[in-house]
């Protein structure tokens, strides 16, 4: 889920204090991760774009150094 990939983010910082999340899409938990980023002081670190076009979602896998994937297993 996108929130555990902010705390799981969280413990990166304290190893590479300059590095930043980018995090494309909403859903039911986007609030919820806007609160956590705002609650953990992470704003000048994680980027919360929200629902972007798929020539931003391009841009954005070109410029990344990484890819992580979040899933949330459905309980039905």
């Amino acid at each position: 889920a996108p929130h555990l990939a902010i705390l799981a983010f969280k413990k990166a910082l304290e190893k590479v204090p300059d590095a930043t999340l980018t995090m494309m899409g909403s859903g039911t938990l986007f609030r919820v991760c806007q609160d956590m980023v705002t609650a953990l002081n992470l704003e000048k670190n994680v980027l919360l774009l929200g629902d972007v076009q798929p020539a931003e979602v391009a841009k954005q896998f070109a410029q990344a150094c990484a890819f992580v994937q979040h899933s949330r297993i459905a309980e039905n």
